[in-house]
């Protein structure tokens, strides 16, 4: 489980975690085109009440549960590294 650019996002409505500069790792998260626009599109959290995300960067599947110490391309630097749960390196 990497983080990819939000342009390769699948669009089969599973939820995923995505980043975004404003929100930081945000999690179990939707994509949704208001009023079927897909020039108005928005992220919203699966269980959360109402949580808007309009301009992720990049996208993830969410983690199975307990899921601890994953590795992948830093959102922040660009190297491989253990992600902390905001989707940047640990080792800061």
């Amino acid at each position: 489980m990497n983080w990819q650019p939000i342009e390769t996002c699948p669009m089969d409505g599973k939820p995923m975690d995505v980043w975004s500069k404003e929100h930081g790792r945000c999690v179990d998260m939707v994509r949704i085109e208001h009023n079927g626009d897909k020039s108005n599109v928005y992220w919203s959290a699966v269980e959360a009440g109402y949580t808007c995300v309009r301009t992720p960067s990049h996208w993830m599947r969410v983690r199975p549960p307990n899921a601890t110490g994953m590795t992948g391309k830093c959102v922040k630097c660009g190297k491989n590294v253990k992600l902390g749960t905001d989707g940047a390196c640990t080792r800061r």
